[in-house]
């Protein structure tokens, strides 16, 4: 991946004459950008703004490959492989019984963190779970 991504960059940066390149795949910022970025100065990565709100009072929601990276990095912070949730997303499946079960994991912390571009598909029933409503990053301002 990083191989690839560097190449990537290269060409887009040399032939094409891009000024700026961001990678919006958390999986790939997290495996990727540090090496990138030590290349080619105006690379960056969608999870880069995610990362100051990353803490123990956060709940971060993503792909297993993303919550993997994120428990190796920070390993306190709570959690939750969404790829269940992403499926259902994407497969226009049921998915409240993974929203639930996300809401019954997340009591007591005061952010949450959607880690994946597939929930920007979720419907309003996301919003209304009380422990996830006024939570969202987007929602209180932090």
């Amino acid at each position: 991946m990083i191989k690839r991504s560097l190449y990537l960059c290269s060409v887009l940066f040399t032939h094409y004459r891009v000024d700026k390149i961001i990678f919006a795949c958390n999986t790939l910022s997290l495996i990727s950008l540090g090496i990138i970025k030590d290349i080619f100065k105006n690379v960056y990565g969608v999870f880069d703004s995610l990362l100051p709100y990353i803490d123990d009072n956060s709940i971060l929601i993503g792909s297993r490959k993303t919550v993997s990276i994120v428990n190796e990095l920070f390993p306190n912070v709570l959690t939750i492989d969404g790829s269940e949730l992403i499926k259902g997303i994407e497969f226009d499946l049921d998915y409240y019984s993974e929203i639930n079960k996300i809401n019954n994991l997340s009591t007591g912390k005061t952010r949450v963190i959607l880690a994946c571009t597939h929930f920007l598909k979720l419907d309003d029933s996301l919003f209304v779970l009380p422990t996830v409503k006024n939570k969202l990053l987007l929602n209180n301002n932090t």
